[in-house]
Formats: C-alpha cells, structure tokens, sequence
C-alpha cells in the first residue's frame, strides 16, 4: 500500500491534459502520489475528428 497523506485542506494540483489514455491514468496516481486532489482542464479546441 503506497504511503499517501489526507487531502484534507491541501492545495488542489490544476492539470490540463489531453483526456488520452495516458494522461487519463496519470490523473488517480498524480492524486495518490502527492496526496493532493485534482481539478482537471479539458478544452475543446476545434480540431478535425
């Protein structure tokens, strides 16, 4: 079991990504990792599907 501490009052981490796979999985381990919540950022840019 990894060493996490509470993110009770701790500062959120704002990550902008992608919303691939990738970065998708970063996302629970970024949290458990650092012990702090995170507020994602995707945006809509208008590319070509």
């Amino acid at each position: 079991m990894p060493n996490t501490v509470s993110s009770a009052g701790a500062t959120p981490i704002v990550l902008a990504y992608s919303g691939g796979l990738d970065t998708s999985f970063l996302v629970p381990w970024i949290a458990e990792h650092y012990g702090r919540p995170v507020i994602t950022v995707t945006v809509d840019t208008g590319g070509i599907d």
